[in-house]
Parts: structure tokens; sequence; C-alpha cells
């Protein structure tokens, strides 16, 4: 296998975040462990968005090339959690071509029907749940995402995070614990708020967290990503595969530099 192909493996150990502040000072060819981490995930929503598998993946490419541009001129906060960021890329992505061909087939009937209806958030997911799991800190927020909502195996979300794979599991109850704490408290000062309103409401209101991971799986890729077809995201992920070589547009990067195309 040609050197070139090779050199992107010494990066597999690195966490994202680690990669992500390597890419500006001419590791360039390290972004190849993101794409290996994130592509079946990116490439499954973006077939939730195109019935047209071909022009999925030029999409996928698409977002990851637009990424790797961003993460080299230091336009990428390495605290974010990739797959959430690349999932939400992809769906811009999916809108901006929508709007430009609204009537074109290569959509599917779903995203054409979310997008025609104004691209809307359902009113039926829990403003505090997201809020509270974006005042986690980044390590967290990837931890729950990963482990909880994708239910990704143990050592992905390990690579991801740059730790021991038998530390996934201690530090996703962390999270969930503090997730649920801020929870509490972002409830509790809206009741206090409101305290006027009759006891009853505000018994109704009050938060339910028996089952914190079925209501993360449920809202969390709602709220975050607006188009979310899960059954489909699911089935597509199971059949897609990821790249053996780097992408096109990592063979162009020269030390982690934009090359002119």
């Amino acid at each position: 296998m040609p050197r070139r192909v090779l050199t992107h493996l010494r990066y597999l150990h690195f966490a994202d975040a680690h990669i992500t502040q390597l890419v500006p000072h001419g590791r360039g060819n390290s972004f190849q462990a993101i794409v290996l981490r994130h592509w079946a995930a990116v490439a499954a929503y973006l077939h939730t968005c195109f019935s047209h598998p071909p022009t999925a993946l030029l999409n996928t490419e698409r977002v990851f090339s637009h990424n790797y541009e961003d993460t080299a001129r230091s336009r990428i906060d390495p605290t974010i959690s990739w797959r959430v960021h690349l999932l939400v890329t992809a769906r811009a992505l999916a809108l901006r071509e929508w709007s430009r061909a609204p009537e074109s087939p290569v959509f599917s009937d779903g995203f054409r029907a979310w997008a025609e209806s104004g691209g809307t958030w359902p009113l039926t997911v829990s403003p505090h749940l997201t809020e509270a799991y974006g005042r986690l800190p980044g390590g967290s927020r990837s931890a729950l995402w990963h482990s909880v909502v994708e239910a990704d195996p143990p050592a992905l979300t390990a690579q991801v995070l740059g730790i021991r794979r038998q530390d996934v599991g201690a530090l996703t109850d962390r999270a969930r614990t503090s997730l649920r704490q801020t929870y509490l408290k972002l409830h509790h000062r809206r009741a206090a708020a409101v305290w006027d309103e009759p006891a009853g409401l505000r018994r109704k209101e009050q938060p339910d967290l028996a089952d914190l991971d079925g209501q993360l799986r449920a809202q969390l890729p709602v709220i975050l990503l607006g188009w979310w077809d899960g059954v489909r995201y699911v089935e597509a992920r199971t059949t897609t595969r990821t790249p053996a070589a780097p992408l096109p547009f990592l063979r162009q990067a020269n030390g982690g530099r934009i090359t002119a195309r």
C-alpha cells in the first residue's frame, strides 16, 4: 500500500480534539482519522436527505472537505463534538441544495416535505434538555452522544475522546449525572419564575428523568438537527462503507495547508 495512504494511521489513537489542533500546524493527513470515525454517520444522514445514493456520497465528501478547510484555517473549536458538528453541516448543505432545486428528484420524500414545511423544529422537545446538554463540557457532550444517542461501540467512543476503552462507561455516567443536575437547575429556575401559576400546572411540568437515556435518544437529534429520520439513519449506517484510502481533498493537502484546486 502506498506510503501516502498509510501515513494517517499514526494518528488513529489521537482524540478528535487533538487532531483539530494538529491540522493547522502542518499535520493535514491526521484529518483522515476524523473521516474514518465519522464517515459512516455523515453518509447515513445524507442518505436520509437524498434518495439518490451518488448524490448522498458526493455531498458526504463535500461535508468533510469543507470542515477540513475550516480546521486548517483554525476555524473549528477543538472542544466541539465532531459527530454533531458534521451532521449539522450535512443538514445545512442538504437544505442549501434543496433551496437551489426544490423539485429535483434526488431528495427523499421525507426530507423534501420537511424542507417545504419551512424546516421547522418540533414543539414536543424539551428546551431545558438541550440547554443542559449544551452547557456540559465538550467531552461530556461527546460521551453522551456517542454512547447513548448513537450507541457507538466503546472502542470508537474511546478514540473520539482520546481515553481508554474501559473508561468510557465511567465518563458517560458522570456526564449523565452532570446533565441531570443541570437540567433540574434550569427547571427549578423556570418554576420559580412562574410560581404564581396553578400548582397543578407546575406539577405537570415537573421533568421526568427516570428514562434519561430514552429522552436523550428521542429528543437530542431532533432538536439539534431539525431533520431526523432515525430509523433510516440506523439502517444506512449498517450498509455504509468507509473509504479505505484518503479522500481526494486530503491527497491534495500540503502539510495541513489548503492547496490550489
